[in-house]
């Protein structure tokens, strides 16, 4: 039996040696390990009993201990820790033990920690990448937005500092201000952007990451703010241009927002896909706008290319494809028309001048063609015609012309429409055909009626006789053309069926 006075003494009597002195047990924490011990001193001065003293063997009197009013367990001190906890000035002392003992604390204690949050949340205790900083400031570490928060120098979590032990604590995080899911992850990287940007203090060479892929959609200032250089100054991304060869002819005579590749580097350049998905002008088709727009006046000679005069037509062509951009497709085309930019042998006309001298032009060689014999010449004329894609009036085609040889025509294989049709396949190269079907109204094959023709001069034949050849290739045909239209227009022509005889020419 404990003499209840004597234990009543050493309950009392300061005689237990704690990391801050002798103290009596009524009021001294023996914590389990000494990491726990060495982290709890660091961010408190509770009386926590210095086990090295006793050998570490003082862990064998846990129940006299007890006994005697010794706290024992880290549970059971919490609120301790949370009255006595005092922040460090000393930051290099700290450990991530510390970081976790005190969200492990607000955890346990719930609505009880309010005091020690308002406490802790203006204090820099937690580590980053770029050293102590408060919770506000700090972000919980994210694969998807590692690259760009290197980049805007964002405050992140040190993940090995802290060990795989932080992400337990997500919400104990969240609580005291630490940013953890997308949208404070957003609202964060957008005021650390600007104020880089306002301060000067951002490097060209890491403004752009390849993490700029928008994998979340709440960054839409990246897609409405003017952070992107150009030579017109800073610009949204869909008011910018990347530039390429393309553009080289075109910059002699428009003025473009392209890009400040002086201030970023040629780096760039490597984010060709991600600026597209910004909405940055990639390609030379989506820029015509931007030349519509640039061109304020007539372009002079000395400044258009054959390159360059290429380029702008291609941008009067994707202009005339969108009905949007009417009203700049006509403000281009007016500049266009003043400008003296079509070099011809002659010197730079502006384009009516020019066009109306092709016009002219065909219709001069296509009389031309009539006083010629030369077969070379003639082909020539025929293939730049075709070049130029000449298509006479509809009433015209029936007076046209084509040039033949002077000698015998020979055309399909039994010779039937020899004096009456020519073949110009035996004359003309296979590219030529189409030309001369689509502007001279030539047929690729006889037709009905100049099968029937033909038959008709047959029966007005001395003799009026026909081959079993040629009867048989009159009937050929119009088997092989059957159609009701064929069998009406044999119904109101074939009148008369001529003999045959046996022999055959």
């Amino acid at each position: 039996m404990i003499d209840e006075d004597w234990l009543a003494v050493l309950k009392d009597k300061k005689w237990l040696k704690t990391h801050q002195g002798y103290n009596a047990p009524k009021g001294s924490i023996l914590l389990p390990s000494e990491i726990e011990a060495e982290t709890c001193l660091k961010i408190t001065n509770l009386p926590i009993i210095d086990q090295a003293v006793y050998r570490s063997m003082v862990g064998s009197f846990l129940s006299e201990l007890k006994l005697l009013g010794v706290t024992y367990g880290l549970e059971e001190v919490q609120k301790s820790i949370l009255e006595n906890m005092s922040l460090t000035s000393n930051l290099s002392s700290l450990t991530g033990g510390c970081g976790l003992l005190i969200l492990h604390c607000i955890r346990c204690l719930g609505s009880e920690a309010a005091g020690l949050i308002i406490r802790i949340k203006c204090k820099p205790w937690i580590k980053t990448t770029l050293g102590f900083k408060t919770p506000p400031e700090t972000v919980l570490p994210d694969q998807r937005w590692g690259a760009l928060f290197t980049a805007l120098q964002v405050p992140v979590i040190e993940e090995s500092y802290y060990g795989n032990a932080i992400r337990d604590f997500t919400d104990e995080l969240n609580v005291v201000g630490v940013v953890v899911d997308d949208v404070g992850a957003t609202k964060l990287i957008g005021a650390q952007f600007n104020s880089l940007l306002s301060s000067s203090s951002l490097a060209p060479a890491t403004r752009l990451t390849q993490t700029v892929l928008l994998q979340c959609y709440e960054l839409k200032w990246l897609l409405c703010e003017n952070w992107l250089k150009t030579r017109h100054g800073y610009k949204t991304p869909g008011e910018s241009i990347l530039f390429s060869s393309k553009w080289g002819s075109i910059l002699l005579f428009v003025d473009l927002p392209l890009i400040d590749d002086a201030h970023y580097g040629t780096g760039i350049y490597k984010f060709k896909d991600e600026l597209r998905m910004l909405g940055v002008i990639t390609d030379f088709e989506q820029g015509a706008p931007f030349v519509a727009k640039g061109l304020h006046s007539p372009i002079q000679p000395e400044l258009i290319d054959a390159d360059g005069m290429i380029s702008l037509l291609e941008c009067i062509k994707h202009l005339r494809s969108r009905s949007d951009d009417e009203p700049l497709l006509g403000d281009l085309r007016q500049n266009f028309a003043e400008s003296r930019c079509l070099k011809t042998m002659k010197g730079y006309k502006i384009p009516q001048n020019v066009f109306s001298l092709i016009q002219h032009g065909k219709v001069f060689l296509r009389g031309l063609l009539l006083s010629l014999s030369d077969k070379g010449l003639i082909t020539r004329i025929y293939g730049f015609m075709n070049k130029l894609q000449w298509n006479p009036k509809v009433e015209d085609k029936c007076n046209s012309q084509l040039w033949i040889p002077n000698s015998k025509v020979q055309v399909y294989g039994e010779n039937l429409f020899s004096s009456r049709l020519f073949c110009l396949e035996k004359f003309y190269k296979k590219e030529l055909l189409p030309f001369f079907s689509s502007a001279f109204g030539v047929a690729e094959n006889p037709s009905i009626d100049d099968y029937l023709q033909l038959w008709n001069s047959w029966a007005l034949r001395d003799n009026g006789q026909v081959t079993v050849a040629e009867c048989s290739s009159f009937w050929e045909f119009v088997v092989d053309n059957w159609n009701q239209q064929v069998e009406d227009t044999l119904k109101q022509n074939l009148t008369k069926l001529p003999a045959t005889v046996d022999t055959v020419e």
